[in-house]
């Protein structure tokens, strides 16, 4: 069964309505961290863990008709890396591929490199930003932050990095 999904331009709203469509409880509670693969099963990728080529940190692909998409996620990569990596997949997947009819393939490979950081593609960019709010929604950030929370407790609460965590609140304009 398909979820209804409302992807818009905006990552932001996009990543809270997947969070509340696939892992917010009928109390409107969430389980923290944000349980990445339960959001991918939920959404009906089939998440894989495998050696890729150095520089590759995730892909998403659709080898063929029929099949179901799959986020395959390098296993050299940190744990904070590989959940950063599959939250950005469910990105590119949810704006890009959610609605593709079961006859086409389709898939992007991520690399890191010098062209991925310098925040020139749309799609990339929009997939940043929808893995941030994903892994790190904006009301919950600005919530423990304005409770006094450190960037070191808000990591290991959110099992994120602190370069990512820094980025969020930099981002969100909390510091």
């Amino acid at each position: 069964m398909r979820l209804e999904l409302n992807i818009t331009n905006d990552p932001s709203s996009s990543a809270i309505d997947v969070l509340r469509k696939t892992v917010v409880s009928e109390k409107n509670r969430i389980s923290l961290p944000i349980d990445v693969d339960r959001v991918a099963q939920r959404l009906g990728l089939i998440v894989e863990r495998m050696p890729l080529n150095q520089g590759t940190d995730g892909m998403l692909v659709r080898p063929r008709p029929h099949d179901d998409f799959r986020a395959v996620i390098s296993t050299s990569s940190s744990e904070h890396r590989a959940r950063f990596t599959l939250a950005h997949e469910i990105g590119h997947f949810v704006r890009q591929y959610y609605e593709y009819g079961d006859e086409e393939v389709g898939g992007v490979i991520e690399f890191r490199d010098r062209n991925s950081s310098m925040g020139t593609d749309e799609n990339e960019v929009w997939a940043n930003a929808f893995a941030a709010a994903l892994l790190m929604p904006p009301q919950l950030i600005s919530r423990m932050w304005g409770d006094g929370a450190s960037v070191e407790e808000m990591c290991s609460v959110l099992n994120v990095s602190e370069e990512a965590m820094r980025n969020r609140l930099c981002h969100l304009g909390l510091r």
